[in-house]
């Protein structure tokens, strides 16, 4: 999945246990491993799992009748993607609002203190780290495609998956954009992310329904782990939200263009929005020019991966005409399908 947003790009992908380790200094001594990614500018991605408020226990058939979080997804080195519901229509568009998905793990970490960039968000996660930090398409439906080789168990060929273990890659795919973007690695971005949550940023989706409750069988019945509500702002179950990946991106890498829309009657309107890429409607997307050259860009839409054109391509003059004319160095040229985000 992160490869299919940036196939160019150099990603790992780590496997996510629960914070129940047999002692806080066995997980945290584990944690120096992300140090070290942000010594060398590394962004580290995890999923916060897909059993709501709750996890899995070491025996995983079993889950946890209270409310758990997710390690390494709980350390604050670490960007934790939760997950959203985005019913599409058949042609693939969102047919409502996202919501958070029922299965987004999250909550507050027993083991790692609020870092200081969720100073903002204290009255929610208190004195501990909360997560997640960000969410992605989860839900299933719809489903990621994926193709898998027989090493896999179970599974050879093309298969649909779903869940946070989409959520992150999709989520690590626009940070790699935005570090080719940016030109450099960006790092440890959860400040950012924090930042732009605060300031309203317009790649920030704000998700404001759904919840993580989780019900769970144990050997005495049945019992409910309430779990946390979206609501708005920042929360415990979709953190800040989804992202509208046309305008995320050059978020996380710090870039500031002019944005042109075109109003109910007709007549354009240009406006300096920060870090925000320039685009029209739905029916007439053209292009925009970034600075860099960059070989090939993807773009998250209502739930679609938009393949951006290459350079030394060549554009239509207009979507809907039959001209063309050479692309500019540095331009990049978006297909007409796309439009709002996740």
């Amino acid at each position: 999945m992160a490869h299919t947003i940036a196939p160019g790009a150099s990603i790992v992908l780590a496997v996510t246990g629960v914070e129940t380790f047999p002692s806080v200094a066995s997980l945290t001594a584990l944690s120096s491993v992300y140090k070290l990614a942000e010594q060398r500018g590394v962004s580290v991605v995890d999923a916060t799992g897909d059993n709501g408020a709750t996890s899995n226990e070491l025996d995983p058939s079993k889950l946890y009748a209270r409310p758990v979080v997710d390690w390494p997804a709980s350390d604050p080195l670490v960007i934790a993607v939760g997950g959203t519901d985005v019913p599409l229509n058949a042609s693939g568009h969102p047919v409502r609002e996202p919501q958070a998905w029922s299965g987004s793990s999250g909550g507050v970490s027993s083991v790692f203190g609020r870092p200081g960039w969720q100073a903002g968000v204290e009255a929610i996660a208190g004195s501990h780290r909360g997560l997640p930090d960000i969410s992605m398409a989860a839900s299933c439906p719809p489903a990621a495609e994926i193709y898998a080789t027989p090493r896999i168990p179970a599974v050879s060929g093309l298969d649909a998956v779903c869940g946070t273990s989409v959520s992150a890659p999709m989520f690590a795919g626009l940070v790699a954009l935005a570090d080719q973007l940016a030109g450099h690695r960006l790092g440890l971005l959860n400040p950012t992310i924090y930042r732009l949550g605060e300031a309203h940023a317009p790649g920030i989706v704000d998700v404001t329904t759904g919840d993580n409750a989780t019900r769970v069988l144990t050997d005495n019945g049945s019992v409910l782990v309430k779990g946390y509500s979206a609501k708005k702002g920042y929360d415990l179950v979709s953190g800040w939200g989804t992202v509208d990946g046309r305008n995320f991106v050059p978020e996380l890498a710090g870039r500031s263009v002019t944005r042109r829309e075109e109003g109910r009657q007709g007549r354009a309107e240009d406006r300096r929005v920060d870090a925000q890429c320039p685009h029209r409607s739905k029916s007439a997307h053209r292009g925009i020019a970034i600075g860099e050259r960059l070989r090939a860009v993807h773009q998250v839409t209502e739930g679609r991966l938009v393949l951006v054109q290459a350079e030394h391509d060549r554009v239509p003059l207009d979507e809907d005409g039959p001209g063309a004319r050479p692309v500019k160095p540095g331009e990049v040229h978006i297909g007409r399908e796309s439009c709002c985000g996740l």
